[in-house]
């Protein structure tokens, strides 16, 4: 029989040794664990990136980068947060200013702060009341 102790209870150095390698794997794996929940992100969420970060690689391939990605999202959202003036309203619908979709209104009065497909920010003045 081969002894994993000393004959005081003590581990011999074989042992020892795994043991060493063994908690080098179990702390770079906590140090790794550390760094995801750092993100705040759910495991769904991070399958989620990993899905569009997929897509846009086969779509730029290494010609784009996540910054690139990042700062176009942002100038957008920030371009559709800007408000547009509806002008093309009618009795029961009006036209977005950004994409044109048909949206529906109650006599003339706009009362979406959003275009429901699009998503810009719209201006509307019903009857002398800004929104």
């Amino acid at each position: 029989m081969n002894r994993l102790t000393d004959e005081n209870g003590g581990l011999k150095q074989g042992p020892l040794m795994i043991l060493d390698k063994i908690s080098d794997h179990v702390f770079e794996a906590f140090k790794k664990l550390s760094q995801y929940e750092n993100t705040g992100l759910d495991p769904e969420e991070v399958e989620q990136l990993a899905l569009v970060y997929k897509r846009v690689k086969e779509a730029f391939g290494d010609t784009i980068t996540v910054n690139e990605i990042v700062d176009a999202v942002w100038d957008e959202l920030k371009e559709r947060d800007m408000a547009m003036e509806v002008e093309d309203i009618h009795l029961d619908e009006y036209y977005c200013p950004a994409c044109g979709a048909e949206n529906s209104c109650n006599q003339r009065c706009v009362e979406d702060n959003f275009c429901p497909v699009c998503g810009q920010r719209l201006k509307v003045k019903n009857e002398g009341i800004e929104w």
